[in-house]
């Protein structure tokens, strides 16, 4: 039989209700509304020779990478566990939210590169147009923040992509200050001025998300807890148990905590230690997989 004929899609949504096809749902909304404004602003940052709108329009193009990748991602992360893949692939989320992560740098960085040069020459700017534009820019990222609203507080995926609209929303809100700015005072300076702005909070923006993405990806234990506060943990709530070692804790993904440790446990110990550890570890940890190899003395 070929190894790979028992890893299918479809074997589990986690959580009440299926809410994977629910994300899959509002990422293909927020993908068409997306796609739409792009579209509008790149005309319009063309036709008013806006760098902060070309630019805003270039994020745009990020955002539908970025739910291009947070959609395969979901995909993905639902196939099953098989005997080659014993976690399946629901870390294909954080991976994309790794790679959202690196894209948000690049395109910061990229903008702060334009900025610098549209400063050193600059370019009138027609801002009515440009007002009109950026509020429709404004107007989608909103739509979008409120489409994935709820879902960013339980997937790493989506805060990845709920990170680019709340970019560019900030991002339209200072191209229609500059516009504004530029329509009664003549400074088109403040155009890169304000790029820059908003590329430096993007760069905090995706530097956190590469960070925390990462850190999954290494497995590396969630902030506030470790192997050896789980251990103390035990310790103290089952007086059974004498002696801990070999204990590791990391997280597969955000919300799924794995815990594995050696256990030395007192002579007539209760056959259901174990279990009661392990729940009790769900409870105060929130702890989902936990291994432990019984020791007696």
């Amino acid at each position: 039989m070929d190894e790979h004929a028992h890893c299918r899609s479809g074997g589990h949504d986690h959580g009440p209700g299926g809410y994977r096809h629910l994300e899959r749902r509002k990422l293909l909304w927020s993908l068409a509304v997306t796609l739409v404004v792009m579209a509008a602003e790149v005309a319009g940052g063309i036709l008013v020779h806006s760098l902060a709108l070309v630019s805003d329009a270039g994020h745009m193009f990020t955002h539908v990478f970025a739910l291009g990748i947070a959609l395969v991602a979901i995909v993905a992360a639902n196939r099953s566990p098989c005997h080659h893949r014993t976690f399946g692939l629901v870390r294909a989320e954080i991976l994309a939210a790794f790679v959202n992560a690196i894209f948000l740098l690049l395109a910061a960085l990229a903008i702060i590169y334009e900025a610098v040069l549209r400063f050193l020459h600059p370019e009138p700017i027609l801002t009515l147009p440009m007002l009109a534009v950026a509020l429709l820019g404004l107007l989608a990222n909103v739509i979008s923040i409120l489409i994935l609203h709820g879902s960013d507080r339980r997937d790493m995926n989506i805060r990845g992509v709920v990170f680019h609209m709340l970019a560019d929303a900030i991002s339209s809100v200072a191209i229609v200050a500059g516009a504004v700015v530029i329509h009664f005072t003549g400074w088109v300076a403040i155009d890169p001025v304000l790029s820059v702005g908003i590329s430096l909070l993007i760069l905090a923006w995706g530097w956190g998300l590469l960070r925390d993405s990462g850190r999954i990806l290494l497995q590396e234990a969630p902030a506030g807890i470790d192997s050896e506060k789980v251990a103390r943990e035990i310790l103290r709530a089952f007086p059974e148990v004498e002696e801990i070692d070999a204990g590791r804790l990391w997280a597969l993904t955000v919300d799924r905590l794995i815990y594995t440790a050696h256990v030395t446990l007192a002579e007539g110990a209760a056959p259901d230690l174990l279990d009661r550890i392990a729940a009790h570890l769900h409870d105060r940890f929130n702890v989902v997989e936990t291994t432990l190899q019984e020791r007696r003395r």
